[in-house]
């Protein structure tokens, strides 16, 4: 997993086009089309996709796509 692959899988999650495209130091809470669904979607879809059940404080806690990035990438060494 690589950081790139990672911020287009949370761009991918938000489904909506108008979004421009992320960087890694996208705060993702600021971007429109963030919501509680969408934090349930990423949480399941990232288990799916990374095998790392996100929790509601872990994306509490981070700002940045990297942070959460940071949070998988630790669950996997």
């Amino acid at each position: 997993m690589d950081i790139q692959e990672f911020v287009a899988f949370i761009h991918d999650q938000l489904d909506n086009e108008d979004v421009p495209q992320f960087e890694a130091t996208t705060v993702f809470k600021e971007v429109d089309g963030w919501s509680s669904l969408t934090a349930l979607t990423v949480m399941m879809t990232v288990a799916e996709k990374y095998g790392k059940m996100l929790t509601a404080d872990e994306i509490r806690q981070s700002n940045t796509i990297e942070d959460l990035f940071k949070v998988v990438e630790a669950y996997q060494k």
